[in-house]
C-alpha cells in the first residue's frame, strides 16, 4: 500500500473511493490557489449526510488541514459532492467537483475486489479526468 493510502487508512479506517477523492480534491485546490494548508485556507464541503459520500469530508480535512476544531471547515448537506476552498491570504476561491462516472467505477472495484484497489484507482486517476476546478466567489 502506498504511503498516502496507508495514512488515509490510519486516519479514516479504510481507503474507500470518497475519502481518497477528498484527499485529491483538497490537494488540487491547494495547488491551484497556491495556498498554505491548515491556517491559510477555509473549506466548505457539500455532501450527503451519510457514508460513503460523506467520507469525502475526511479526505478534505486530511489534505487541507482544515478541521472542525479550528472551525475552518463547514459541511453543507446536499446531494452533490464538492469542495469550495478559499485562500485566506488572497481571498481567491476554487470549486472542485468530482467526476461521478469515475467514482462509480471505483465503487464497483470496491464491491468486486477491495477498498485498497478502489482507493488506488482513485489515487491514480489523472487530475483532469477525476476533478473539475473552477474559480468561484466565496459564498460566506
Amino acid at each position: 500500500m502506498s504511503e498516502t493510502l496507508d495514512l488515509i487508512c490510519r486516519i479514516h479506517g479504510h481507503v474507500g473511493p470518497y475519502v481518497v477523492a477528498g484527499v485529491r480534491a483538497g490537494e488540487s485546490a491547494l495547488e491551484h490557489l497556491d495556498a498554505r494548508p491548515h491556517f491559510g485556507v477555509d473549506a466548505i464541503v457539500t455532501a450527503p449526510d451519510a457514508p460513503p459520500p460523506s467520507c469525502f469530508i475526511d479526505g478534505v480535512q486530511l489534505s487541507t488541514g482544515c478541521t472542525l476544531g479550528k472551525r475552518n471547515i463547514e459541511h453543507v448537506i446536499g446531494e452533490t459532492v464538492e469542495l469550495i476552498l478559499r485562500n485566506r491570504d488572497t481571498g481567491e476561491a476554487v470549486r472542485v467537483v468530482l467526476n461521478q462516472d469515475l467514482v462509480a467505477r471505483a465503487v464497483e472495484i470496491l464491491q468486486m475486489r477491495s477498498d485498497v484497489e478502489a482507493g488506488a484507482f482513485m489515487l491514480e486517476c489523472p487530475w483532469d479526468e477525476l476533478l473539475t476546478l473552477e474559480a468561484c466567489q466565496w459564498p460566506r
